[in-house]
């Protein structure tokens, strides 16, 4: 995030680069993104690397194929679809939680007249 946020600086004589960063941007701010959108984040993404190696040089380096096929490597993909997996656990965690709570109140709530009107016939 540190890098996509340097962009604007880095490249600021770049109306090209810019308005890929700004149009990637906006297809990253969709909450829950479908399948067309993932795929709009992926192209967008793309085409700001496309802006980024034409701004630097690199346009007959680092061709369209290199871009869409980047390297990734297994243990890095491992440890990312780990960390989703956690993340998921601790989210149903705090769900299962939050219901347990809200199920021990509700029975609080539930006994505490009772409590008082036992208290009460022990009185009499």
């Amino acid at each position: 995030t540190r890098a996509m946020n340097i962009i604007d600086i880095v490249f600021s004589d770049d109306k090209n680069v810019r308005q890929a960063w700004s149009e990637y941007y906006h297809a990253l701010c969709v909450k829950d993104p479908d399948e067309i959108q993932l795929k709009q984040m992926q192209q967008a993404q793309d085409k700001l690397l496309e802006k980024m190696a034409i701004s630097l040089g690199y346009k007959d380096k680092i061709t369209w194929e290199t871009i869409q096929n980047p390297y990734v490597p297994k243990g890095m993909m491992e440890a990312m679809d780990q960390q989703q997996i956690i993340q998921k656990g601790q989210t149903e965690l705090a769900k299962v939680a939050g219901a347990f709570a809200q199920m021990i109140n509700t029975n609080a709530a539930n006994q505490a007249p009772n409590r008082q009107e036992d208290n009460s016939h022990a009185n009499t």
